[in-house]
């Protein structure tokens, strides 16, 4: 916890008002991984991943977050030159799970998420 100490001391995220995410912890993680990695396996591979992988292992994660806010961007009238998230949920609030195959379908392609089977 002395490195979330620290970054809570550093005038960077002071001055921000920022508080170390996940992203924080992982590029530390990625850092102890590459150096352990120099120094124990002599640049092979560590988790069975390359060391250039370690990217892409980053970014996969998130990939369904960042359509899923291009999505709502485009779904908005007029349109948006530039869009920030909002941070404030003002959707519906606790709902019971409904399964797939019981959803109520909304007409409209944008309006509602279609199955799709994959054959395999």
């Amino acid at each position: 916890m002395a490195l979330h100490d620290a970054a809570m001391k550093d005038e960077y995220f002071i001055k921000r008002q920022l508080a170390p995410n996940v992203d924080f912890w992982w590029v530390a993680v990625q850092h102890y991984a590459w150096h352990r990695s120099l120094l124990m396996l002599r640049l092979q591979s560590v988790g069975g991943f390359p060391m250039d992988f370690f990217p892409v292992l980053f970014v996969v994660p998130r990939v369904v977050g960042w359509l899923a806010h291009w999505r709502q961007m485009m779904l908005q009238e007029g349109g948006v030159k530039i869009w920030r998230p909002r941070q404030v949920y003002v959707g519906s609030g606790k709902r019971d799970y409904v399964p797939v195959d019981e959803r109520l379908a909304v007409e409209g392609f944008k309006e509602t998420p279609s199955i799709v089977e994959h054959g395999g």
